[in-house]
């Protein structure tokens, strides 16, 4: 409650990570109840903030249209060499920004074969952020690399997450 400060009161919410400051929220008025999404997942509800289980989360949470966002959280742990992260941050954020930040980085780690990382995961993520950003060159190469890895089982590396996410990724 801050009456006493008077009527052009501004309260401002910011965050601090390092360096680097952000502006969480900011109201005009004497009382305001802020709402503050900075978190994240761990593997075990006891466990600490695990960032792939984070970024699956917030991409999950995201493409269900939920108001709930680890955002802040991820923006200061993803990694700008890991094509997993580009590309789930890539795909939960809303910040045009960052999307275009993110999407260039994305294209300057994919492989000239098409692959990100010569792994079918990462791949398969990658392709989800590319189509997203509708980078159709880079998405048919990467189309091609997952092609080319398929099993004659028809799977990817005998790996259920892997066909999982290839199949999604490649071809839906």
């Amino acid at each position: 409650n801050c009456n006493d400060l008077g009527p052009s009161t501004i309260l401002t919410v910011l965050y601090n990570s390092g360096d680097k400051f952000y502006l969480i929220d900011q109201a005009a008025s004497s009382r305001y109840l802020a709402k503050i999404q900075n978190g994240c997942f761990g593997t075990t509800p006891q466990a600490g903030c695990a960032k792939d289980v984070t970024m699956i989360a917030n991409w999950v949470l995201s493409k269900a249209g939920s108001d709930f966002s680890t955002e802040l959280w991820i923006k200061n742990n993803y990694d700008e060499l890991n094509a997993v992260d580009l590309s789930l941050v890539y795909l939960s954020t809303k910040d045009t920004n960052l999307k275009n930040i993110l999407i260039n980085k994305l294209k300057g780690i994919q492989r000239n074969d098409g692959s990100f990382n010569k792994n079918v995961y990462d791949t398969s993520l990658g392709i989800l952020a590319l189509k997203e950003a509708n980078i159709q060159t880079e998405v048919d190469s990467a189309v091609n690399w997952l092609k080319s890895k398929q099993s004659s089982d028809g799977s990817w590396e005998n790996k259920l997450l892997n066909t999982a996410m290839a199949l999604y990724a490649g071809f839906s």
